[in-house]
């Protein structure tokens, strides 16, 4: 049975109002859009942009770059690259790249919304593909590498869906190469390739190895380009630098020791939503003088179960000011509720729902352990990265709603809930901004600084951020040439693009840690020495002050030829 458009009339009916809902979801899209566009300047994003624009201007893979996201950047650098050629330098490369960032946004719910409106309607696809649109896990809009993450997966779930109901070779082989795109935004999701062979062998055996080529094709191309340009010795002691990040090198027991700190508060709360909404369903039938309990009852929990965690989740920002990452406690009731649901319904299901059903949970599943095997934030903050489960969820739940008529007598929860669910977005990705000024709860109706040049130009940052990246264009535009190499000893990346300068880092990441990796890193690339040193002012903790500082005195012959209220600049007289 294919996804066609075979809906019953009280579907029908719904798709009535169609055109008026997609006139607010897209005047609603635009707003957060163009907030999205403009406001907030954030040093994930700032590295993520770096990132690109090292490999564009030639830095190679492993043996200059030692970052652990490297593989991100190689999607971006080629339009990074013919910016500067066609602009000639790197003013507004923020805003272009968040524009592009945009239109992969795009692409990805017009995919969501052909292929799921045939069978669950256009009033639901549409309501969800919004959702796939709206969500990014950090509030950053240029294509880093937890955005790609997110896009290629739920490329790959949706080509391998519709490949798999149109029996399409095509399709199918697209969804691998969008399971390679996905590797090479977080190569740990190697593991999400191999779950989805694992997956496509056991359902569609005959399309398990169409599904893997492009991957294996992908990979034995960048693996002879690395080889052929540095060697295997080479790769393997460059590899060992990079694991070696001080900001990513925290053990795999160590983390795994903080998530599980984590997990009796969120149990806790997960209980305490289950108990409100079950006293919430028995308020109900007692108004509604109903007896007996019955399939009714069981699917009134779900919905007060998960609007219950919206409205907490609202009110956590907006009352409690918490930072935009937590508790995300939310995310992970509707991931449960789509779990319930499916299982409740799967009979009546589809098979094209389950093949929805697998490879988006299963992989998104797999996906969040992958995420969580390199990320260096904690268990909370990676909840919205099952947003894409989260999706086919509020399908599953229209679906259940749709299907059983005493439900339907319920349409007024449903329709809490979803307003609930929507305001509880809006606010998280329309409303807050992420910033790193004081590392807290910030808003679009705080004071902003507007960036004046370089790649952030015309953006609003939070004020000090902003502030601090002006002034340093003042001060290190007058002291440093153009192309000079560099060697910033800070978080804010953008002062990279100041001059065009080459960056003589072994990695410029967000939180990055300043350790013996420079020493090993000048011994193996003494072509990078720096000949200027920019420091700023209270960024390095007590030890890394100290080795910075009895490093440069024993390293290099310096003087200080500048600073202002956020940066020291040195030139180094023996580079």
């Amino acid at each position: 049975m294919h996804f066609a458009d075979k809906t019953e009339n009280g579907q029908n009916k719904r798709e009535y109002f169609f055109l008026p809902l997609l006139v607010l979801l897209l005047f609603t899209a635009v707003m957060v859009t163009l907030k999205r566009l403009f406001f907030g300047l954030d040093i994930d994003e700032q590295y993520a942009v770096i990132l690109a624009y090292r490999i564009a201007k030639g830095d190679m893979l492993l043996k200059e770059i030692w970052e652990p996201h490297q593989t991100s950047a190689l999607i971006m650098a080629l339009p990074v690259w013919i910016f500067i050629i066609v602009t000639g330098g790197t003013t507004y490369l923020g805003l272009f790249l968040r524009l592009i960032g945009v239109a992969i946004q795009t692409l990805t719910a017009t995919l969501w919304f052909s292929v799921f409106k045939g069978k669950c309607g256009k009033v639901v696809a549409l309501s969800t593909s919004f959702l796939v649109f709206l969500v990014l896990p950090k509030l950053i809009l240029s294509p880093e590498f937890n955005n790609m993450q997110i896009w290629f997966f739920i490329i790959s779930v949706l080509f391998t869906v519709r490949g798999l109901d149109r029996e399409s070779k095509a399709d199918i082989a697209l969804a691998g190469v969008f399971l390679f795109l996905e590797i090479l935004a977080y190569p740990t999701c190697i593991l999400v390739y191999i779950c989805f062979i694992i997956l496509m062998f056991v359902l569609k055996r005959k399309y398990a190895l169409i599904l893997a080529l492009p991957s294996l094709i992908g990979g034995i191309l960048l693996g002879l380009f690395l080889a052929l340009k540095l060697g295997i010795k080479d790769i393997l002691f460059y590899a060992s630098c990079v694991l070696d990040d001080g900001a990513h090198s925290e053990g795999v027991l160590a983390k795994l020791l903080g998530y599980i700190k984590e997990i009796p508060a969120l149990l806790l709360h997960l209980l305490a939503f289950a108990a409100l909404a079950a006293l919430a369903c028995a308020l109900v039938k007692l108004i509604l003088k109903e007896k007996g309990i019955g399939k009714r009852d069981f699917y009134r929990v779900i919905t007060f179960f998960n609007t219950i965690a919206f409205v907490h989740q609202i009110v956590s920002w907006l009352v409690f000011k918490t930072f935009i990452f937590y508790p995300q406690y939310a995310y992970v009731t509707l991931f449960i509720s789509g779990i319930v649901v499916f299982i409740g319904e799967r009979k009546e299901l589809e098979k094209e729902y389950k093949y929805a059903f697998f490879f988006t949970y299963i992989g998104n599943v797999v996906a969040l352990l992958s995420i969580l095997m390199l990320t260096n934030l904690n268990l909370k903050a990676t909840f919205i990265h099952l947003i894409p489960a989260d999706a086919l969820a509020v399908i599953l739940i229209c679906e259940m709603y749709r299907r059983d008529e005493n439900l339907s007598k319920d349409r007024a929860h449903a329709v809490i809930f979803v307003f609930a669910f929507i305001a509880m977005l809006f606010v998280n990705q329309g409303v807050l901004v992420r910033t790193s000024d004081e590392g807290r709860y910030k808003d679009v109706f705080l004071v902003r600084q507007k960036v004046l040049s370089g790649p952030g130009n015309k953006i609003y940052a939070a004020y000090m951020e902003g502030y601090e990246l002006n002034e340093d264009e003042v001060l290190l535009s007058s002291l440093v040439p153009e192309g000079a190499k560099v060697l910033y000893i800070g978080n804010n990346d953008f002062v990279y693009m100041i001059g065009d300068y080459e960056i003589a880092s072994p990695s410029v990441i967000s939180t990055p840690t300043f350790g013996e990796n420079l020493i090993k890193y000048y011994e193996v690339n003494p072509e990078k020495v720096p000949e200027y040193i920019v420091v700023k002012k209270g960024y390095l903790k007590e030890k890394e002050k100290e080795f910075v500082g009895d490093w440069m005195e024993s390293s290099f012959e310096t003087e200080e030829i500048g600073e202002n209220e956020f940066a020291l600049v040195y030139r180094v007289l023996n580079s």
